[in-house]
């Protein structure tokens, strides 16, 4: 997953923030669960991964000086994930 962020003041760009994150969910499952897993990895696992990426670029855009960059919550129920 990959977050960019492009800050402006007086449409002078300011900030330009790229993170990207990767995590492996792993789990001992039947055959059956496997797609129940897939699906829970998609917006679980993002969601989790969101989270981690928001609290990088808040602490890291913090130590930089300048105000925080804090990204909103996001509703993954209403956003298209692609594989």
């Amino acid at each position: 997953m990959g977050v960019h962020i492009e800050g402006k003041q007086e449409n002078v760009q300011v900030h330009d923030i790229y993170v990207r994150i990767k995590g492996n969910f792993e789990a001992d499952l039947k055959e059956s669960e496997k797609d129940l897993f897939d699906n829970l990895c998609r917006y679980n696992g993002l969601m989790n991964l969101l989270v981690i990426a928001r609290s990088f670029i808040a602490t890291t855009t913090a130590q930089m000086g300048i105000h925080p960059i804090l990204i909103p919550m996001v509703d993954l129920t209403k956003v298209e994930i692609k594989n």
